[in-house]
């Protein structure tokens, strides 16, 4: 039933806050003989089967074990909780550590060879909240695939000479496509066509500031340069360039981006869009400047200062 409400980041809007199906909503009483706990079944042991029967489950897991050098990697079909995939980590440290061989790092790796739900810890399962419900197996799935995990590391330590089948020599041959025009000259002018404007932040938006200006055409802009950054100053003092907690605002980072708006025009000319993401605010005084790097004998652009 919880399963049906969702996660809590996107709740079902009515399901989600009804009895029985809210997230934390489980079956009280006895469960020491009963393999799903506290769950609650959505339709009930009587007409649940008719609609999911348990054939419509899958009966077989593929477990896996891979060690190279100081590195144990346990990818696992499921979506593993991270107090289960810290627990199912130390059941595989522990083979290791019996063997007196020393491992490093051993990463536990979500959703590989297959997808069977998730796995919680029993204490998770126990309070029924969306992982819990899509613990298909029961309370008991993290001690499972812990006991497999480390029986499948013990017959790997057990063998005395490694498995190792990897060929020789990898030979790849790749087909290759242009997606960059070959060069076009370019003999128009930079220019200024968007004065930078704010757009405040909406779901799943940031919000920024853009900019956009005429410039020599993509094959010609080197957009693998630096080309946009940001520049600063206060009480029309001299311009220099923002940094923001001792990292330059520009496209080296993370909040600067570039877009070609309209890439033929005129003359081998394009149209290009900058962005400032999560920009900075600091009072009136303050103002801002885009600066756009000489391109193709383009001398440097300066976009209107805002703020």
């Amino acid at each position: 039933m919880t399963l049906a409400a969702a996660p809590l980041e996107h709740t079902s809007p009515v399901i989600g806050y009804l009895p029985f199906f809210k997230q934390g909503s489980r079956r009280m009483g006895d469960e020491a003989d009963n393999c799903q706990g506290r769950k609650r079944i959505l339709g009930f042991s009587m007409l649940q089967p008719l609609f999911e029967p348990k054939d419509s489950f899958p009966d077989y897991v593929l477990f896996q074990l891979v060690k190279i050098n100081d590195l144990v990697m346990l990818p696992m079909p499921f979506e593993l909780t991270t107090e289960a995939g810290y627990r199912l980590e130390n059941s595989v440290r522990s083979s290791f550590g019996k063997a007196n061989i020393p491992i490093k790092h051993i990463m536990v790796s979500s959703l590989a060879g297959g997808y069977t739900g998730y796995v919680t810890t029993p204490e998770e399962y126990g309070r029924q909240y969306y992982e819990g419900g899509h613990t298909i197996y029961g309370k008991d799935t993290l001690s499972y695939l812990s006991a497999h995990s480390r029986r499948l590391a013990d017959d790997m330590l057990s063998h005395q000479t490694p498995i190792v089948e990897l060929p020789k020599k990898w030979d790849y041959q790749f087909d290759i496509t242009r997606f960059i025009p070959k060069p076009i000259d370019a003999t128009g002018n930079r220019q200024v066509t968007v004065l930078p404007i704010y757009t405040h932040a909406s779901v799943n938006e940031e919000g920024y500031w853009q900019f956009n200006w005429r410039d020599v055409n993509a094959t010609k802009i080197a957009a693998h340069n630096p080309l946009i950054s940001i520049e600063t100053r206060i009480n029309n003092s001299d311009w220099a360039p923002l940094e923001i907690d001792g990292v330059m605002v520009n496209d080296e980072g993370y909040d600067i981006a570039l877009r070609v708006m309209e890439p033929t025009l005129k003359k081998g000319m394009a149209e290009y869009a900058a962005y400032w993401f999560n920009p900075l605010f600091d009072g009136e005084q303050r103002q801002y400047r885009f600066v756009i790097q000489p391109r193709d004998k383009q001398n440097k652009l300066h976009s209107p200062a805002f703020n």
